[in-house]
């Protein structure tokens, strides 16, 4: 095998074509493979490795931040049925923001780290994953943020405040289009740092867990925090509190797709562009 220091004095163009860059997650990429053979929906045994990983990372990421929401009430921050204090909503976005960076360092070598129906959703409309793999990667989401949310009501003290829940001085309009947004945001963030971006040492986990935290400051005087349909699902099913809760699919979906739609739309600009200097150069 050709070793790195063999062209260390060759000319670039004696080099050959420069090798295949390899996906970040190691071997097994659940990104980086060709999603035609998935076309008849064939299972590959790997997405049940890569769906345990979304599960954990998604049982986890729930029960911090529903712990970080139990604890801004029962320490003083807030209390039930009054509103929310400023301290109270930076103690509930930085425990979502830290909780994000800890599970998707956990769960991207093996899956990618979405443990996010959205970024999921985002992901397939790009096409490096098959339908299959999707709806897997889903299942295992929601389940994991039902045992998290589950645990957050056993270990926290008091009533569940975790579900999401629209500010009775908002419309749900206006709330809708912040998950959008939001939503937007963090899953622009994550296709831009995970395909688009020529860093390698796994910036994903902090940019993004970045935008949630920022997402959260946003989002909690209006919904208490979603850009997650897991999330909000879980929180709900523990508390048996289902109003509005399409509003945490319709919205964190609509941004993911919106996102994809922007992302495709600058690539085509960018070879176009390409294109065209290479033309007039010549």
């Amino acid at each position: 095998m050709s070793s790195p220091r063999q062209f260390e004095n060759q000319p670039i163009a004696e080099q050959g074509p420069k090798p295949r860059r390899q996906g970040r997650h190691g071997s097994h990429d659940p990104h980086n493979e060709d999603v035609s053979e998935y076309a008849n929906f064939t299972v590959d045994p790997d997405d049940f490795a890569a769906g345990i990983a979304e599960f954990i990372g998604t049982w986890f990421y729930t029960f911090i931040g529903l712990v970080a929401i139990q604890s801004a009430v029962t320490n003083g921050f807030t209390s039930p049925n009054t509103p929310l204090t400023p301290a109270s909503t930076l103690l509930i976005s930085i425990g979502f923001g830290f909780a994000w960076v800890i599970c998707v360092g956990m769960a991207a070598p093996m899956s990618g780290g979405h443990i996010n129906p959205a970024i999921t959703i985002g992901v397939y409309c790009t096409g490096r994953m098959p339908p299959i793999r999707a709806l897997i990667y889903i299942a295992f989401q929601i389940t994991g943020a039902c045992v998290g949310a589950a645990l957050a009501e056993v270990v926290t003290p008091g009533g569940f405040l975790g579900y999401n829940e629209v500010n009775p001085n908002l419309n749900v309009g206006f709330t809708v289009l912040a998950e959008i947004l939001f939503t937007f945001i963090l899953v622009a963030t994550y296709l831009s740092t995970e395909f688009d971006s020529e860093m390698d040492l796994g910036f994903t986990p902090l940019f993004t867990g970045l935008s949630i935290l920022v997402g959260y400051l946003g989002l909690v005087p209006i919904d208490g925090g979603s850009m997650n349909p897991a999330r909000s699902f879980g929180a709900s099913a523990v508390a048996k509190n289902w109003e509005a809760h399409w509003i945490y699919w319709v919205g964190p979906i609509v941004g993911a797709i919106l996102a994809v739609l922007l992302r495709n739309g600058f690539a085509k600009t960018a070879k176009r562009t390409r294109s065209s200097t290479r033309t007039s150069a010549w």
